[in-house]
């Protein structure tokens, strides 16, 4: 058993020791808890006015760096409904098009500068500086983060079009309820029906992958129940494969600083806030330069693979110690599964063979507003989280 100390001269903390018992264990946590994951930062993505596929991307190089890196045995460092919303309202102060080509080129950019940002922090060793950040101040941000995030799924739980120039809480929600006289009611009833299974499942079953289940019923529902006749809208076709590398584009750079700066101090109190608090008794403490490092080397290396900008959330982290994680070797394990996902994912036609034992094999049927469902619930549980933690801190 490793001696309670810290992990910055330790190599791969996350990982070593290691022992054998605990592989059944990390196997099985890695697999459940992917289960989740990746259909989770698939709906980040949308958040942040990209393709899905850009969060299955994400599910890939930051599990695997943070793994040998990082210094926690069950952090999942993906990304975050805060990360998403802070990369899609940057762009859009750059003046960069939600949803463009161009928004996924200087994506690359975003990340890139992200990772360059925390190891330069990490150089000049400023991890226990950047920590002493007001509490409220971080609880105030994601409140309101979580408030967006709900209200920019809006549209798609109507059927309604996105306005790509509406940024803010009460501007998004008015652009939303504007266009309620065009809402699709087959999107709406679907909408009611998932989000109140999401909530149903995450209160009375919670060990159940509940944004599995709704991407399996809304994959289910594209495909045999008549949706798309419904006017319910599909996902864009999702490409089949491992991304290739992609140069980041610079025409937006000194736009996208101020922006890059924020997500970089964020993805790493985040991260640290999390490792500090999943981490058990018996293992090392917490390197807040270790962590500037990981998730600094995450963001650069997984940047020209189209990954948003990493860093460690309580919801995925949640499922690993729900599933009995022991270490990092079951982000490898979901780090794994997303390369399978990404390897076999293919558009499929109605009239083409489907194998039931393949519910990934379906995703190219995931009707566009299931993502916001996910995200709807995930947006309302962090400023639900967020509201009682500040009222007792000012007590």
């Amino acid at each position: 058993m490793t001696a309670v100390g810290d992990t910055a001269n330790v190599r791969a903390p996350g990982i070593l020791p290691y022992q054998r018992e605990w592989l059944r264990a990390d196997v099985v946590a890695g697999l459940a808890a992917g289960a989740v994951i990746i259909p989770q930062a698939m709906a980040y993505a949308t958040v942040a006015h990209m393709p899905v596929q850009f969060g299955l991307y994400t599910c890939m190089l930051p599990l695997v760096v943070y793994a040998f890196l990082g210094g926690s045995r069950t952090t999942s460092v993906t990304t975050t409904s805060t990360i998403a919303t802070l990369s899609a309202s940057t762009m859009v102060g750059a003046g960069i098009a939600a949803g463009s080509p161009d928004a996924q080129a200087h994506l690359v950019t975003l990340t890139l500068l992200v990772g360059a940002f925390l190891l330069a922090a990490r150089l000049l060793r400023l991890g226990a500086i950047i920590e002493n950040i007001n509490e409220a101040t971080l609880l105030g941000l994601k409140a309101g983060v979580g408030l967006t995030v709900a209200a920019a799924q809006i549209p798609k739980l109507f059927g309604v079009e996105d306005n790509p120039h509406a940024t803010g809480f009460f501007h998004i929600l008015w652009s939303a309820l504007r266009q309620l006289g065009q809402a699709n009611i087959a999107t709406v009833l679907l909408s009611v029906v998932t989000i109140t299974l999401l909530l149903l499942i995450g209160k009375f079953a919670p060990l159940v992958p509940g944004p599995l289940v709704v991407v399996a019923l809304g994959i289910g529902l594209a495909a045999f129940g008549g949706l798309p006749s419904m006017g319910v809208a599909l996902i864009p076709e999702v490409p089949q494969g491992i991304p290739l590398p992609a140069l980041p584009a610079l025409d937006h750079v000194g736009h996208l600083v101020p922006g890059a700066l924020a997500i970089a101090m964020m993805a790493f109190l985040e991260t640290v806030a999390v490792a500090r608090g999943v981490r058990r008794p018996e293992e090392p403490q917490i390197d807040a330069d270790r962590e500037l490092s990981a998730n600094g080397i995450a963001a650069l290396v997984s940047s020209f693979f189209h990954a948003l900008p990493p860093a460690g959330g309580f919801s995925q982290t949640g499922m690993n110690l729900r599933t009995g994680a022991r270490s990092q070797v079951c982000g490898l394990v979901t780090a794994a599964l997303a390369v399978l996902v990404a390897m076999f994912l293919r558009r499929c036609s109605p009239n083409c063979r489907r194998p039931r034992s393949a519910p990934w094999y379906w995703l190219p049927f995931w009707d566009s507003s299931t993502s916001g469902r996910c995200s709807v619930c995930t947006g309302s549980t962090s400023w639900s989280s967020a509201w009682p933690r500040s009222s007792a801190s000012s007590v």
